[in-house]
């Protein structure tokens, strides 16, 4: 009796709160290069997951791509998605009366979805410009919305984690919705917040001219991974996945590890990070080459590490005493991006959680300090140019001097105590 009173009540709750989201991209010089540039516009408060107002899709979801836009990519930012979860769709013809499904339409100035399956019979709507169109990311972008997930930057949780600059905005309405929303009505399933995340605004999103309206609250490097549009991130998908797919293996046993979650396919094994393998997400896997180690042990002394040169390297360094792992990093010298994404330049995790994206750093850094918050980080180095390199020493972090997680740049330190990374207090 109580699950079926529990189902009713959810059904008619579903039916009667209405979930909308849009986003209005404005053209403003757009090339490829730009896309991430694209000044997002939303019409209502929104988090990371609407739960209690939005409805998960009945699958396979329909979709169909009017006349004018890049079929091609849309197609395969689709596919991304269906591969990488288990949301599935199936393309439609046309848009039958009285069906429902999501509808990718032309539009010469806007790129904009509503958030998530309503009970109606209609086709949720997507606009879309030829140039949004072809790039995966902003595709990937939109489609999540319609999956109803909202904005990286507007979780309930984003102040830890970003300075919105509402002085430096150009536009009154994207000011007035950078306000928060309650708790209970989205949900983050514990994932991690990822400045890299494809739902994230750029630094510059409605800015004035040489401003920022985001930045990050932590070290100022972090603010140069917001707002890529190349494609979703692990936590991206991990989101999708906690939240459609989770039902599935409510009563499985496995514990996965260092961000991992389970394979909804099989619910004994389960879904890895970039990088790392096995039944749980135990092992890393070298880069091919003969620069990778992913068997670097931290031990007392400090030992240097070091690469220079055009290649790709991995490494993981850990310690068999359970201490943190202090990082001293001398010098990153990488080819420069206006945006730093995973496999750009120099990556390093130093988080609990390796399935949120690492520090990225694309140019000319120095003198970075890293505690990290387990008994392992994980390294990426990928040298575009002959000039490019970086040095750094590590070893086991010493409790006393060192008790909490920390990171370090331009004498600004930021201690993690409780749940938060924040500024360092002198006792």
């Amino acid at each position: 009796m109580i699950s079926q009173l529990t189902i009713i009540l959810t059904f008619l709750t579903n039916s009667i709160f209405e979930c909308t989201e849009v986003d209005i991209l404005k053209k403003n010089s757009i090339t490829e290069k730009k896309l991430n540039f694209y000044e997002d516009f939303e019409i209502v408060k929104k988090r990371s997951i609407c739960i209690k107002k939005c409805n998960n899709w009945p699958q396979p979801i329909p979709y169909n791509i009017g006349s004018w836009l890049n079929a091609n990519a849309i197609k395969k930012a689709i596919n991304l998605i269906s591969t990488s979860t288990c949301i599935t769709f199936s393309e439609a013809p046309s848009r039958p009366l009285g069906n429902y499904g999501i509808s990718f339409i032309y539009d010469k100035s806007k790129c904009a979805s509503n958030l998530g399956f309503k009970r109606t019979n209609n086709f949720l709507k997507v606009y879309l410009t030829p140039e949004c169109s072809g790039s995966i990311g902003t595709v990937q972008h939109e489609v999540s919305h319609a999956l109803k997930v909202i904005h990286q930057h507007n979780r309930f949780d984003r102040n830890y984690y970003i300075n919105i600059h509402l002085n430096n905005f150009s536009d009154e309405n994207y000011k007035k919705r950078a306000n928060e929303i309650k708790r209970n009505e989205f949900s983050t399933f514990n994932v991690s917040y990822d400045y890299a995340s494809v739902m994230h605004y750029g630094r510059k999103a409605a800015a004035k001219e040489n401003t920022n309206t985001f930045t990050a609250k932590n070290i100022e490097p972090y603010t140069y991974m917001m707002g890529q549009r190349e494609e979703m991130t692990f936590n991206d998908v991990k989101l999708l996945n906690l939240n459609y797919c989770l039902e599935r293996c409510k009563n499985s046993q496995v514990q996965c590890q260092n961000g991992a979650y389970l394979n909804w396919k099989t619910c004994a094994d389960c879904i890895c990070p970039k990088r790392y393998s096995g039944t749980f997400c135990d092992t890393v896997t070298p880069l091919e080459g003969t620069c990778s180690n992913v068997n670097l042990i931290a031990t007392q002394r400090q030992t240097e590490l070091k690469e220079n040169g055009v290649k790709d390297c991995n490494y993981r360094i850990k310690n068999h005493d359970n201490y943190k792992i202090y990082i001293q990093i001398d010098f990153v010298n990488t080819k420069s991006a206006d945006i730093c994404t995973q496999g750009s330049g120099f990556e390093i995790k130093y988080l609990q959680d390796k399935g949120t994206t690492g520090l990225c750093l694309c140019g000319q850094y120095k003198n970075l300090l890293i505690i990290s918050e387990n008994s392992h980080v994980y390294i990426e180095y990928h040298g575009k140019e002959n000039g490019n390199g970086f040095r750094l020493h590590y070893s086991r972090a010493i409790p006393d001097a060192y008790p909490y997680p920390t990171i370090c740049h331009n004498e600004k330190c930021f201690e993690k105590r409780d749940e938060y990374y924040l500024p360092r207090t002198e006792n």
